[in-house]
């Protein structure tokens, strides 16, 4: 049984607005599941609604030019593509790769963005895990390098923090969170406490995470890229100094 009480007040939770300033709140619906107090962008695709951003970007680099007998072997997420042979030269190679490629059922688009480079963006509701591409055959072999992005826009309007709502449940390991179709209040102009990954300074950029890198909370926001695994968002600021993890003011302006 409780027999003491705290006279001091917490300073807030994830998803509250920090202020009574003017504010601009938008209703949209949940594609997926959205805990509170995380930045939300457009579902691409859907009218209305969003979700958490997503890791659904990434490139195949080559070292150097794929060359006469070369074979290569590649895939998307454990999931293979044909088997390309080295044809006619390296340009019409990567061509066929990147078909290849794009035949996959979750690959949206797989196109040569520069001479050694392929770039993969997956369809709506998948997320890049792992990219590989492996050359056998010939008289050498180049290797590839994998990098990991996301088509996602911070910048527009359909995106902003998930607000907390006294509506929802709240569960039994005390989170808040909306489920796939229900309505997100999710604010796009003004100041809400979010879940944050470390200690920030009101001088620090605000990164948000759209990939499990040291953090696993996506739409959680920290103060940079976590190699490549968080996006910068321009339209945010911390407004507030902080010693520990956990939430932060952060104001935002979005048109």
């Amino acid at each position: 049984m409780q027999t003491s009480y705290s006279l001091n007040m917490d300073r807030g939770y994830a998803g509250m607005k920090v202020d009574m300033r003017d504010d601009t709140v938008e209703s949209y619906v949940a594609y997926d599941e959205i805990g509170v107090g995380l930045a939300v962008v457009k579902q691409i695709g859907v009218d209305n609604a969003v979700r958490l951003p997503r890791g659904n970007r990434g490139t195949i680099t080559f070292g150097g030019d794929l060359i006469t007998d070369n074979v290569v072997n590649s895939s998307v997420n454990g999931v293979s593509a044909a088997a390309v042979t080295f044809a006619t030269d390296h340009a019409t190679t990567m061509a066929a790769l990147a078909a290849a490629i794009q035949a996959l059922a979750i690959v949206k688009t797989a196109a040569v963005t520069a001479a050694r480079v392929i770039t993969v963006t997956l369809e709506d509701g998948y997320t890049i895990s792992a990219l590989l591409a492996t050359v056998t055959l010939g008289v050498s072999q180049t290797t590839a390098t994998y990098a990991y992005t996301t088509i996602d826009d911070f910048s527009t309007m359909q995106a902003g923090i998930a607000l907390h709502s006294h509506t929802i449940e709240q569960e039994d390991d005390g989170t808040v969170s909306y489920k796939a179709t229900e309505v997100v209040n999710v604010l796009r102009k003004g100041i809400a406490y979010m879940v944050c990954e470390e200690a920030v300074s009101a001088d620090d950029s605000v990164y948000v995470r759209y990939k499990a890198g040291t953090g696993t909370v996506i739409g959680a926001v920290r103060n940079d890229s976590d190699s490549s695994t968080c996006l910068a968002w321009a339209n945010a600021r911390f407004k507030e100094t902080t010693t520990v993890a956990g939430i932060v003011a952060v104001e935002i302006n979005l048109p």
